[in-house]
């Protein structure tokens, strides 16, 4: 996984399952169209992977730690890799914001420790 701000990618640390991305309130409240926030995910599978931007019952979506539930809206079909692709070993999925988050959601990712990013996959 790789988060970029306008261009800039976010530093992770960790490892195994645990990484973490760090993030200012400023360069939160900053994403606009002219400098997007991307989440980008390499997911593959043998059959492919649906996506698109309606039902996440039957395409992937992912889920940051109640701020953002079951999103298939923001998915960027522009920069992720075509359903053919997604049987590839270095498949992409990326997920757009061109607005930033609210201040509740801003204030909520810093004063708690947010717990994860969760994609669910659909083939």
């Amino acid at each position: 996984m790789q988060i970029s701000i306008g261009g800039t990618n976010l530093t992770g640390s960790g490892g195994s399952n645990n990484w973490v991305y760090s993030a200012t309130d400023g360069q939160l409240v900053s994403v606009s169209a002219g400098n997007p926030l991307h989440f980008w995910l390499g997911a593959r599978d043998d059959s492919g992977i649906n996506r698109g931007t309606t039902n996440p019952a039957t395409n992937m979506n992912f889920t940051l730690d109640g701020i953002v539930i079951s999103n298939v809206a923001n998915f960027d079909a522009t920069l992720s890799s075509t359903f053919a692709q997604t049987t590839n070993a270095r498949a992409t999925n990326v997920w757009t914001w061109a607005t930033p988050f609210s201040n509740t959601e801003i204030t909520r990712m810093m004063t708690n420790t947010v717990d994860g990013l969760r994609p669910t996959a659909f083939r």
